[in-house]
């Protein structure tokens, strides 16, 4: 049994990247309790209470959950001096698409009347994201898989966690590990599928570049090496780090901002011209974002409105214009890191300063949101389909066939099943013709399909051993001509729902099959 991540996935004509937001099993971390200081990038945990019964990194523990293994986060009661209310937080991860998929296996051994929840929470605003993911106040051993829309005031601007709380007196403990979430893209836009880049870690501040909120107007000029960004595709966004000493929030209206590329490394003179001559950039400008910006506290995004189609062989030049027209004392500063000569600022009250500027180090912590160049499937899809046949008395089978318009040292396929859509077996392979500009068919023949729901998926392998994956398709198989009707349903906690209830479900038919559909 193999558990896949499909990396790509094709339904009819359209190509859908999936992408890691949150990847944690917890084996780079130490054992032992987990920190109690508020990190972004970092695990860390809330103690409301009990403060010697706390959540920990352990490798084995008295309430471990079937799927963990490893190192895994767990938390034991040990008396009951105290009510243990603490919440695990994970690292932060920011959405592109407003659907995320979320997976993590948990344990939650009961005595009393108490609780384990498990949750997305918006960082930026403060606020919990929805409902419960799980919320379960009875002995529970399972693995949650789910997606979460990203409505109303939850954009994909903002920051999120997972959060695994405990809440207890007298119970057991628990504990939980694998975490994963994912969003899935079809291309085009700021979205799944997207690389970002970061450029530089120093904390110390300085409010001259990009913007100069001290004066009313004011010019700023950056270069970023090919070998700091090191990708080629459009450039869709980009984000400043504000210091935490700046305002809560500072609106600049009236910023342009320009791109271009560049093959000097540095600003070659100690004066820099506002149009920075025309030697140089090697392409035009373009200008990629005109509109307001408000300067907040920590990664400041800006969505351009022309992307930028960065080569990924010159250097690249961005230049930021200031003309608010107004000043004020208490203005944004941004990190940077000293990068020699390779900013520029100049700044004035009245009117926008169109002489000279000032070189400088002080070049600021930038994050670029880049999409890749798309490059063409080795094999064209057409379509895939499955349906059920009897090609013997008494024997269901699943015929399934797919078509390509075009192969390209495409070498097989392989034919993958699975009963939930997670956990995949291969059943069959199927030889490819390397390469073809005409509509060819396959066919493979499933002798032996389970009854219920039976998931199929394809891969195609080139001859360089590159795989890719295609849509997954359903097959509902009924072996038993005496299954009529459906008499309940339950969820996984054993609870009655009805038709309409979203995520697995166990099915008990009027004959008295059982059947776990999802």
């Amino acid at each position: 049994m193999k558990k896949l991540l499909f990396i790509l996935f094709l339904f009819g004509l359209n190509v859908f990247a999936q992408t890691t937001l949150l990847s944690e099993d917890f084996s780079s971390m130490g054992t032992g309790y987990v920190t109690q200081t508020p990190s972004t990038s970092s695990n860390y945990q809330i103690v409301n209470d009990c403060t010697y019964e706390t959540w920990e990194i352990t490798t084995s523990h008295n309430e471990e959950c079937s799927s963990c293994t490893g190192r895994f986060a767990a938390i034991e009661w040990y008396g009951n001096s105290c009510t243990q209310d603490n919440v695990f937080v994970t690292k932060q991860f920011s959405p592109s698409e407003t659907t995320i998929s979320i997976s993590f296996d948990y344990l939650f051994d009961h005595y009393s009347a108490d609780y384990f929840e498990v949750y997305l929470y918006n960082e930026t605003d403060g606020n919990q994201v929805g409902s419960d993911l799980v919320y379960v106040t009875v002995d529970t051993d399972d693995s949650y898989s789910g997606s979460v829309n990203l409505t109303g005031n939850n954009s994909t601007s903002d920051n999120y966690t997972l959060r695994f709380h405990y809440y207890g007196r007298y119970d057991y403990g628990a504990s939980f590990d694998n975490i994963l979430v994912t969003e899935s893209s079809s291309g085009g836009g700021s979205g799944g599928g997207n690389t970002e880049v970061t450029i530089g870690t120093g904390t110390s501040e300085s409010g001259l570049v990009p913007s100069y909120g001290l004066f009313d107007y004011s010019w700023s000029g950056m270069i970023y090496l090919q070998s700091e960004i090191g990708n080629e595709g459009d450039i869709e966004s980009i984000s400043f780090y504000v210091d935490a000493s700046s305002p809560s929030s500072y609106v600049m209206s009236n910023q342009k901002i320009y791109m271009a590329h560049t093959t000097n490394t540095q600003f070659p003179s100690s004066s820099v011209q506002e149009d920075f001559n025309s030697n140089y950039v090697s392409s035009n400008w373009t200008l990629v974002y005109d509109g307001a910006i408000d300067w907040s506290p920590g990664w400041e995004e800006i969505t351009l409105s022309t992307p930028f189609s960065y080569n990924n062989t010159d250097n690249l030049l961005i230049k930021v214009e200031n003309r608010e027209g107004s000043y004020s004392y208490s203005y944004p500063e941004f990190d940077y890191t000293s990068s020699t000569r390779r900013a520029a600022y100049n700044y004035q009250d009245y009117s926008y300063p169109t002489g000279s500027g000032t070189r400088t180090n002080n070049r600021p912590n930038i994050k670029f949101n880049i999409s890749p160049v798309v490059t063409p499937l080795p094999v064209n899809f057409v379509s895939f389909e499955g349906k059920t046949i009897e090609p013997l008395e008494n024997q269901i089978a699943v015929l399934l066939k797919w078509l390509t318009s075009s192969e390209k040292d495409n070498d097989y396929f392989t034919v993958w099943r699975s009963l939930d859509g997670y956990n995949w077996d291969i059943i069959g392979i199927e030889k490819g013709v390397g390469n073809s500009q005409s509509i060819l068919e396959y066919i493979y023949l499933d002798r032996n399909p389970n009854t219920g729901i039976n998931y199929y998926n394809l891969s195609q392998t080139d001859f360089n051993g590159e795989t890719e994956f295609y849509g997954i398709i359903s097959v509902d198989v009924d072996m038993l001509s005496d299954r009529h009707y459906i008499t309940k349903m339950y969820n996984l906690l054993g609870q009655e729902v009805d038709e309409n209830y979203v995520g697995p479900k166990i099915l008990v038919w009027d004959n008295g099959d059982v059947e776990k559909r999802y």
